[in-house]
């Protein structure tokens, strides 16, 4: 898959990584939109985040659909809407020097629970809402 990262500085290219395996407790969100932070243009202004300086996934404010669930997820279905909480990541941060970024195909949200890791939104709401709700949503999430 394709993701967004900091690879020098002031240097950011679409990278191929693979794509995540999903255990049983995760959640494996196809991204839609991802909105960009003032801190994306910081991190490519120094080289990316230690300790990934030259190859810093971004992307924190994201908004997708659930693509694959594990066999233990009973708190969300393939085919929800979602907006992510990069907080919660248990492999760091998401977009925010954490292993993965939302700039991304794919993000797998690892030992996911639903209004923890990500939020259930109605589908009628346009992705690029979506992505941007991920800031405000943030501190009821947590």
């Amino acid at each position: 898959m394709k993701q967004v990262q900091v690879t020098a500085v002031g240097e950011n290219s679409f990278v191929d990584v693979d794509q995540p395996q999903v255990g049983r407790q995760d959640v494996l969100i196809k991204i839609k939109a991802n909105g960009i932070c003032g801190s994306d243009t910081f991190y490519t202004s120094i080289g990316g985040i230690p300790p990934r300086q030259g190859h810093t996934p971004l992307g924190h404010e994201a908004a997708g659909i659930v693509a694959d669930i594990g066999s233990n997820v009973d708190d969300v279905s393939i085919g929800d809407h979602v907006v992510i909480n990069p907080m919660a990541a248990e492999d760091g941060i998401i977009g925010n020097g954490g292993a993965q970024g939302a700039l991304s195909d794919y993000v797998n949200l690892i030992n996911a629970k639903a209004n923890r890791n990500f939020r259930i939104i109605p589908k009628n709401i346009p992705w690029e809402v979506a992505a941007l709700m991920s800031r405000w949503r943030l501190h009821s999430m947590l």
